[in-house]
């Protein structure tokens, strides 16, 4: 978040995504983050934002679907 940080490639924002992103951007690049600030520390300074989210990106939906395989089992091969 701030520039001495970004120099120093130290964070100092934890962000929690509400959905996971499809395409996480490249690691140096700037971004812009809305969300819920929901704590800090003093030392080392560090912000926590809940329920992140990058405006304009394409989300998963967050559920995995399961799928189901033919058993094998009991299948005789002819």
């Amino acid at each position: 978040m701030t520039e001495d940080n970004q120099q120093a490639r130290k964070a100092d924002l934890i962000v929690n995504l509400e959905r996971p992103a499809l395409h996480p951007p490249a690691p140096g690049s700037s971004v812009d983050v809305v969300g819920v600030i929901s704590g800090y520390t003093p030392d080392p300074f560090m912000f926590t934002m809940e329920k992140g989210a990058v405006p304009g990106a394409k989300h998963g939906s967050g559920v995995r679907k399961t799928v189901h395989h033919a058993s094998a089992v009991g299948k005789s091969k002819a």
